[in-house]
């Protein structure tokens, strides 16, 4: 695991909501932040797979704390008990990684219309919601971090992943407008492009 035990860079202390963290890069991202330090939120549509990866961070020797909640980052109502439980454990919100995706491959005229709306909503929309409600109880405190996974085919063309693609690009100038925006209120917000 990285040492993020840095003068630049210390999550000691610090509280982190990570989305989509019951496996994959989620759950690396959830256990290497609790290893340096940081009290993780660990939260997917399973509760059974986020409990499993929150026994194993308190199982492990990570000084940060974890706790698991179960959330549908599609459903606004959910990602409000998920950011006020957060702050009732651990008193604030100071990192925000929006992990939750998801794809599938079909070419473009045969994606429905369900389709589509199903990864919109999960990629983008399931962002949307974590930062706004996330990034409200930020702006009320000391500011904070947003850290957006995104994807290498949100940059360049992806045949078969037009709708994966576009959810996106659209997380890339989601980001660039609110590191803009955001940058007032002390909240850094950056994006990630990772590849297969």
């Amino acid at each position: 695991m990285p040492d993020l035990h840095t003068p630049d860079f210390g999550v000691e202390g610090k509280t982190a909501i990570v989305t989509g963290s019951s496996q994959g890069i989620g759950r690396s991202v959830a256990e290497t932040l609790a290893a340096s330090g940081a009290d993780v939120v660990v939260c997917s549509r399973s509760q059974e797979r986020v409990d499993e990866v929150a026994e194993g961070i308190e199982s492990s020797d990570a000084p940060g704390r974890a706790l698991a909640v179960e959330c549908n980052v599609r459903e606004r109502e959910e990602v409000e008990a998920l950011v006020a439980a957060t702050v009732e454990e651990f008193g604030g919100v100071d990192i925000l990684v929006n992990n939750a995706g998801g794809e599938f491959v079909a070419a473009f005229e045969d994606i429905s219309p369900n389709g589509w709306n199903a990864i919109v909503d999960l990629n983008l929309n399931g962002t949307f919601h974590c930062t706004q409600v996330a990034g409200e109880t930020m702006r009320e405190g000391d500011g904070g971090c947003i850290v957006n996974m995104a994807s290498v085919n949100g940059q360049h063309a992806a045949p078969g992943e037009s709708h994966y693609g576009a959810s996106k690009a659209a997380i890339i100038r989601l980001t660039e407008t609110l590191a803009v925006e955001w940058a007032e209120h002390d909240i850094r917000v950056n994006c990630v492009a990772p590849g297969l």
